[in-house]
């Protein structure tokens, strides 16, 4: 045998290998619960812009390295790298040299948790920002600051004190504000973002008078006097 030390698990390995052919036959394991299981695509998972791209493992030692935890749960390990968005997992089951089982497989394969991840949810930002619009995103907790990122930030005219969040929940509307001058404006229940929120940045004086909304105080009251005779007019019917 090879002192190299892959050299050493590949012999090893074809020998067990070998020797596993002559407890169970193909038929057999063809006939095993998992293995009309459809399987997932690992090149799908490590594209996934969603994922961390990252191949997780799990081995209880190593051959340059001894003991790294015999005592750990393969169930927990996986379920963690599960949650951190592992792309895939790689479980041990050499005995020789990793310390692992066919178990831990078993164990792993059968024991998964259930992780939501948002895939193609989308926020729109109207308003005072550079470049407002309709935006995707896949992180499960984006906050009002990344979303208002994602269209370029607030230009010189938005207002920072008055930003408004509309959300549908429960097919109700619901209508937010936040106002970023403050300090517990994380605190708002409109701090993260959901899927579909519509976020509104209000122009500020400067930018209204500019539009000539607001040109003269004898336009501003003519508007006013509008809207109030349009008030009791629709009272009175």
């Amino acid at each position: 045998m090879s002192t190299n030390i892959l050299a050493k698990i590949v012999d090893h390995k074809k020998i067990e290998v070998a020797e596993r052919k002559t407890q169970m036959s193909i038929a057999q394991l063809e006939a095993m619960p998992l293995f009309k299981t459809q399987g997932h695509s690992l090149k799908s998972n490590l594209m996934h812009p969603a994922l961390t791209g990252i191949i997780a493992e799990f081995k209880r030692q190593s051959p340059s390295k001894g003991v790294i935890n015999d005592t750990a749960s393969v169930a927990e390990v996986a379920n963690a790298y599960t949650q951190f968005g592992a792309a895939g997992i790689s479980v041990l089951t050499d005995k020789v040299f990793f310390g692992g089982t066919l178990d831990d497989l078993s164990i792993a394969v059968k024991n998964p948790i259930v992780v939501c991840r948002i895939l193609n949810a989308k926020v729109t930002v109207l308003g005072e920002v550079r470049n407002p619009g309709t935006y995707t995103f896949y992180e499960n907790n984006l906050t009002i600051l990344q979303a208002l990122g994602l269209a370029g930030d607030l230009n010189i005219n938005g207002v920072r004190k008055n930003i408004k969040v509309i959300r549908m929940e429960n097919n109700q509307q619901k209508i937010g504000e936040i106002d970023l001058t403050k300090k517990d404006w994380m605190k708002s229940p409109f701090y993260f973002i959901k899927p579909n929120d519509v976020i509104i940045v209000n122009p500020n004086t400067a930018k209204v008078k500019s539009a000539g909304i607001i040109g003269s105080a004898g336009t501003l009251l003519g508007t006013i006097s509008v809207i109030l005779s349009s008030f009791l007019i629709i009272r009175s019917l």
